[in-house]
């Protein structure tokens, strides 16, 4: 068996640790000590969100902005964006069905 990460995921793995020793480094040990809500790093994920524009993830996947539509999800504290795809989902030519593609796009992108 190979467990050695494919070039995407080494990427998003990358990615994301490269998040956190920038972005929540500084107090971590006073966090993973502390029995309270983490309010800073919730403020954290809510100003990255704000500078997650429409824009930005256009440019990122080259899709025209007339055709991408954003929708916040509060209750989830999430945001889903949707756009007409090259081929239709799930046809014999969908190379990316689950979007995991994308994501590799995402977890490069500077917000």
């Amino acid at each position: 068996m190979d467990f050695e990460l494919t070039q995407d995921q080494q990427i998003f793995y990358d990615s994301v640790k490269r998040f956190a020793v920038n972005e929540l480094g500084d107090g971590a040990v006073d966090r993973a000590n502390s029995d309270g809500y983490l309010w800073d790093v919730a403020a954290r994920f809510a100003e990255i969100r704000s500078r997650l524009t429409t824009d930005h993830v256009c440019a990122r996947l080259q899709a025209d902005p007339a055709t991408l539509k954003r929708f916040d999800i509060e209750s989830l504290g999430v945001i889903k964006f949707s756009f007409i795809r090259p081929v239709v989902q799930g046809s014999r030519f969908d190379r990316d069905m689950h979007g995991a593609q994308l994501g590799v796009l995402f977890a490069e992108m500077d917000i």
